[in-house]
């Protein structure tokens, strides 16, 4: 009814501007001929009934108005931590570990939380608890993107870094074999869990064990491989040294 509303602000606007209005507010005389010792009872009637009044609900009201500025907060932070994750996707999906992702993740997090809680922690605190969840919960789940492609890298740069040296080790003569492999996998191993477990997050229940489990076997087999490959190499060797 926006006529209706317009027209009654204007007679509310009289209440205050106009002193010849019946309803002036700033009457020199005290309209409500209350006693001085009856005020406080007096104000303490009104306040009851404010409290009493559907209409006049404070705390929904004071819930509704957090609701709406945490979740004006909550995406003026979000939006400039999508712009920091984004610098770093593209990396990531190239293929390549990103060298202290664990740490910029973490820095990201970090500064988008401390800028909601400067802003956000004002309003209800019920509120605020409760739309600080959700910013976390979209940002970690952003973040779970690109811990596990960081992963998937790390096992792709050292499964190729165990076929690489496993490769180097088995030249010439004197080595020995088993020795080889087990030296080669515990250095890729370790260092698939160095980048594993600094890009992991505090309190999130973000795991690298099965991708750790996946490259054990890939190296198992590849060492199967070789194996089956050097016995082939010895068996043509004393095939060659016999028929001499």
């Amino acid at each position: 009814m926006p006529e209706k509303f317009e027209s009654e602000v204007l007679n509310l606007r009289k209440r205050f501007t106009d002193r010849d209005s019946a309803d002036y507010i700033f009457k020199p005389a005290y309209h409500k001929r209350i006693p001085a010792d009856g005020v406080a009872h007096y104000m303490e009637t009104i306040w009851e009934q404010v409290q009493t009044n559907k209409d006049l609900d404070l705390p929904t009201q004071q819930e509704l108005l957090a609701q709406f500025r945490c979740d004006e907060i909550a995406a003026g932070a979000l939006e400039e931590f999508n712009v920091q994750a984004k610098a770093q996707r593209r990396p990531v999906e190239a293929g390549k570990p990103v060298e202290g992702l664990g740490a910029m993740m973490n820095d990201w997090r970090t500064r988008a939380l401390g800028r909601f809680d400067r802003d956000g922690s004002r309003y209800h605190a019920g509120v605020y608890a409760r739309k600080r969840a959700d910013l976390l919960a979209s940002i970690d789940a952003v973040l779970a993107g690109l811990f596990l492609g960081q992963l998937k890298n790390l096992h792709k740069a050292a499964l190729g870094t165990f076929k690489r040296e496993l490769s180097e080790g088995l030249k010439g003569d004197g080595y020995s074999f088993a020795d080889v492999v087990v030296r080669t996998r515990t250095d890729c191993e370790r260092r698939f869990v160095e980048g594993a477990s600094e890009a992991l997050l505090l309190d999130t229940d973000w795991t690298y064990q099965d991708e750790l489990e996946l490259l054990r076997e890939e190296m198992d087999s590849v060492a199967v491989q070789c194996r089956s490959d050097e016995v082939k190499k010895m068996v043509n060797l004393i095939e060659v040294r016999l028929s001499g």
